[in-house]
């Protein structure tokens, strides 16, 4: 059982990695989504990345738009169903 495990998870890994491909986010776009799904706002977000604010809404407005959904409430569920990021 363990070795079909390792292999689901190898598996998984693929299947995320194409997603996230597909989808297109960047590792900043990814980043500010990730924090966001610890329940940090913009103003944490920047502190914890080391840029400003304006440029986690824009991270954050691009994931949006590369996830096709209108809020961040949105992205950041669509990004979790995908498995684009963890909790």
């Amino acid at each position: 059982m363990s070795c079909r495990a390792g292999g689901d998870e190898r598996l998984r890994a693929i299947r995320q990695s194409e997603i996230a491909n597909n989808v297109g986010l960047s590792p900043r776009e990814q980043e500010c989504l990730e924090w966001l799904s610890k329940g940090l706002r913009n103003g944490r977000i920047a502190e914890c990345m080391g840029i400003a604010v304006p440029t986690v809404e824009m991270h954050l407005a691009k994931a949006r738009n590369k996830l096709g959904v209108a809020t961040r409430e949105q992205a950041l569920v669509k990004a979790l169903i995908l498995g684009l990021i963890r909790p």
